[in-house]
């Protein structure tokens, strides 16, 4: 349990308790067997002050005006501001998990809202601090259709009598799924003016996912986390591709892997599946989320879409209520399918790492083929071997577009494709399904056209990632292929490669000043902000530059964009704006990000001015 009260260094620190019990941490309040492996009702009395709201777990069957608290306990001395005490008894009926009981006290605003689903209503509640009220609906405002969607996708109705979502004080994570009753942090509030950049919908679908992976259904220890982590985050990128579309969905699960390659050194050689005794902290390691997310996106691509939402409903149908491993997943999959999973699940989850591929591509004039070699690289050990896997690629031509699924299971195999021309487009790994590390340099005129003329929006993102080695030669490229591109997401890469052209000094600076000022005038926030840090790569445009960026610091309203002007300011005009960063610390901005700016440009001037402010 961890208790807040308000002290002079801290006025505005409210009075409150909350629990956070997994992995193993609710046996500190409660003695109980506290281990994932077992299930229980739990029933919960608690005494509060009046004025207090208690959140737990099931509902609430008694909220009564008390004159005695119990054991003969001092109402004076428990605490002697109350004005009156309340019992409160919840009752949860469904067994469940230890580290899942959940308890907060507090003074919260209560936001009330009813899930219906033909006869069901579910009721669902989101308590904030008090001052947070008007804003709440900005954080929540999807729970009733995400709790649909995960409904409809694993034909299992929400299992639980009620939903709670409760922001806390300076919580240690940034959400945990206790049954039926989410903690959040309550960083995850914010005001009308960060929405568009500071959605809540990826923590609450989170969270919310584990109602039914992790909560309803279990890992029986935490060697499986997996099931519970890497489910909960497939989830939230499911409800991306069902509420933002495919492309951002595609986008998302291209960041998961490439985020997980990148923080995978000794981990690649290591087995995914865990062994019983593993230490606690290092199950839940980032891979539990992103490599676990990365299995199941594979499985969807190796079942088909109705094959893979099959394995799901029946995974949710045999192992309700019950602590289980990743056998017992693969034995639903198995069943849902009438497939023989055991090769994929040797590889992805009990194997280790990912296949590394060196993709090569030539046309055949004379035989007028496209020539595909593909081979695997990464050293092979027992536990990281010859990989098996499906593989989608694609070629774009003038006049076709022909999309295969190949399997590669040698070390090095050759693909080719008679063709009416040479293709203008060649991808391996489309949509990016598989979880790989590829090496496949294509030539400028190849990039040129997936950036300029490819269909699908991961495939200009990766055109524009690869083209930043090319240097001057793409800004004109860049400017023509951003004028044009829809999707944020790859307008910010094109911008990101011209910014690192600038410091690698690639790029000329008269030519890509312009093209600043074009990405000033985007639609998208984050482009705006990129294109703001890039103008303190001109000195020979000082002037303009500041006065560019004042008229930002009087205009804008989003507290991100004007955290980077103002840090932008100061890297340009240097101590002389110090006044102006001065006033602006006055402003509200979403997590501070205002004066988290201004106090990093204080400390690199050691400007003695700052320390009183500091």
């Amino acid at each position: 349990l961890y208790f807040f009260k308000p002290f002079p260094q801290a006025p505005n620190r409210p009075y409150q308790i909350w629990s956070q019990g997994e992995s193993e941490n609710n046996r500190h309040w409660i003695p109980c067997y506290d281990k994932p492996d077992d299930r229980l009702t739990t029933e919960i009395i608690v005494y509060s002050p009046k004025g207090f709201q208690v959140i737990s777990n099931g509902n609430l069957v008694e909220k009564k005006v008390v004159q005695h608290l119990p054991f003969g306990i001092s109402r004076k001395k428990a605490f002697p501001q109350a004005k009156g005490w309340l019992k409160w008894h919840f009752l949860q009926s469904k067994p469940h998990v230890t580290y899942l009981i959940s308890l907060i006290i507090g003074k919260f605003a209560k936001k009330e809202d009813l899930y219906i689903k033909g006869k069901r209503k579910i009721p669902l509640a989101y308590y904030v601090p008090p001052d947070w009220e008007q804003w709440a609906h900005f954080s929540f405002e999807n729970t009733k259709k995400m709790i649909g969607f995960f409904e409809s996708f694993t034909k299992t109705p929400y299992p639980w009598p009620k939903y709670d979502q409760t922001t806390v004080w300076d919580f240690i994570y940034g959400g945990m799924e206790n049954t039926g009753a989410t903690t959040l942090n309550m960083y995850t509030l914010h005001r009308k003016e960060a929405h568009k950049d500071h959605k809540s919908d990826y923590l609450v679908a989170h969270e919310l996912a584990h109602q039914w992976f992790g909560d309803y259904i279990t890992c029986k220890d935490w060697s499986h986390i997996w099931l519970n982590e890497g489910f909960a985050t497939y989830f939230t990128y499911l409800w991306a591709e069902y509420y933002e579309g495919k492309s951002r969905f595609f986008y998302s699960m291209e960041q998961n892997n490439r985020g997980y390659i990148s923080t995978t050194t000794h981990e690649k050689w290591k087995s995914f599946q865990l062994k019983k005794n593993t230490p606690i902290d290092l199950a839940f390691s980032n891979r539990a989320y992103t490599r676990g997310a990365a299995i199941l996106h594979m499985l969807r691509f190796v079942l088909g879409d109705k094959g893979f939402q099959k394995a799901i409903q029946e995974h949710c149908r045999r192992n309700r209520l019950a602590s289980v491993t990743s056998e017992d997943f693969r034995a639903a999959c198995e069943e849902a399918t009438g497939k023989d999973l055991s090769w994929f699940f040797q590889q992805w989850v009990y194997g280790a790492g990912y296949p590394e591929f060196k993709v090569r591509y030539h046309w055949n004039e004379e035989t007028s083929q496209a020539v595909l070699t593909v081979e695997q690289v990464h050293a092979f050990t027992p536990a990281r071997n010859l990989f098996i896997t499906p593989m989608l690629i694609e070629l774009i031509g003038p006049n076709y577009r022909i999309k295969r699924r190949i399997w590669i299971f040698q070390k090095k195999q050759t693909f080719t494709y008679s063709l009416p021309g040479p293709p203008q487009i060649v991808d391996f790994n489309r949509h990016g399904w598989i979880l790989c590390k590829v090496d496949f340099p294509k030539v400028f005129s190849l990039l040129q056209n997936q950036l300029l003329y490819d269909p699908d929006s991961l495939g200009r993102w990766r055109a524009a990632r690869d083209l930043g080695d090319f240097g001057d030669k793409n800004l004109p490229l860049f400017q023509k292929a951003f004028a044009k591109e829809k999707m944020d997401f790859v307008r910010r890469e094109i911008l990101s490669q011209v910014l690192k052209g600038l410091t690698q000094k690639k790029m000329p600076l008269a030519q890509v000043f312009p093209f600043l000022l074009q990405a000033l005038k985007d639609k998208d926030n984050r482009v705006k902000e990129s294109a703001i840090m890039g103008l303190s790569y001109f000195p020979h445009q000082k002037k303009k530059v500041i006065s560019i960026l004042e008229k930002i610091l009087q205009t804008s309203q989003n507290g991100d964009i004007l955290a980077k002007a103002a840090y932008t300011l100061a890297k340009v005009e240097g101590k002389k704006a110090f006044p102006l960063l001065v006033e602006l610390l006055k402003r509200y901005s979403h997590r501070e990000v205002i004066k988290s700016s201004i106090f990093r440009a204080f400390q690199e001037w050691k400007d003695p001015r700052a320390i009183p402010i500091l």
